[in-house]
């Protein structure tokens, strides 16, 4: 239910048909190819949601302890770490540092295409949903962190199963887009 529940965040609910669309035209209206683009960009999401719980596991068995809020800032080097970052994106707000994204990703032709690309294109949704969905998944890493190994694992990566249900039935049956419900203010309600 909480990976579900991520879907409807603001940042995710008004893309999901646009993904959904993207995967189904890059399949070339293929209805085989469509389900496994689908299934290619849910693996992305699921490899996300274990990213997370390996990082819970690592924590656990590496460090012997349970991370808690602001415990990392004790260390110097993450400290370190996070100031250079913030004079970094300082930097980039004033635009005295940018970067170039090279036309290979950035171009609507080359970037998500194939499986590959559809697995990273799963990743990042996954990642760039983040900021809506913190509380969710920050609540889901603390509790996870108090479980035992195999629960915590389970329970992270059936949270990555519900996130990705929606695009695997949507790219299986695009013709559902029509039905779900567009953004607007039941959202802000929710």
């Amino acid at each position: 239910v909480a990976g579900l529940s991520l879907n409807i965040m603001p940042c995710v609910w008004p893309v999901l048909p646009v993904i959904v669309m993207r995967l189904v035209e890059n399949a070339r209206h293929s209805r085989s190819r469509s389900l496994t683009m689908g299934l290619a960009f849910c693996l992305g999401i699921l490899l996300f949601f274990a990213t997370l719980a390996t990082v819970n596991i690592i924590l656990q068995l590496v460090y012997g302890t349970v991370l808690q809020w602001g415990d990392q800032f004790r260390n110097p080097s993450i400290v370190a770490f996070m100031v250079s970052l913030l004079v970094l994106l300082a930097l980039f707000m004033f635009d005295l540092v940018s970067f170039a994204v090279p036309s290979s990703v950035s171009s609507k032709a080359g970037a998500g295409t194939g499986y590959a690309g559809s697995v990273g294109m799963g990743f990042l949704a996954a990642i760039l949903s983040t900021p809506c969905s913190f509380a969710i998944l920050a609540a889901a890493f603390a509790w996870a962190q108090a479980q035992p190994l195999p629960l915590a694992t389970v329970t992270m990566l059936l949270m990555g199963v519900g996130m990705s249900l929606p695009y695997a039935v949507l790219t299986a049956m695009p013709g559902l887009l029509k039905k779900t419900p567009r953004p607007g203010r039941w959202m802000e309600l929710f």
